[in-house]
């Protein structure tokens, strides 16, 4: 995706966030791996739940994005 293209140190930034939730034991809401998931389906299949490349429409926000949330804050982990 050109988006991504344009930030090759992107896995570095998010890693970040990793390490400072993980120290100062915060809930981190990674979403990261299921959007490579569907990424990795193909860049048609993404298109589907992120139109511009970069930011979720509705749809990619309820199927993908609102059901992780529910699940992370149910379990608090």
């Amino acid at each position: 995706m050109e988006p991504a293209a344009d930030r090759p140190e992107l896995n570095s930034y998010y890693d970040l966030y990793r390490q400072v939730a993980k120290k100062r034991k915060l809930l981190l809401i990674d979403h990261y791996p299921h959007w490579k998931a569907i990424l990795d389906k193909g860049k048609e299949e993404y298109l589907k739940y992120v139109p511009d490349g970069l930011h979720p429409d509705p749809e990619g926000a309820s199927k993908i994005i609102a059901p992780y949330v529910v699940e992370k804050l149910i379990e608090g982990k």
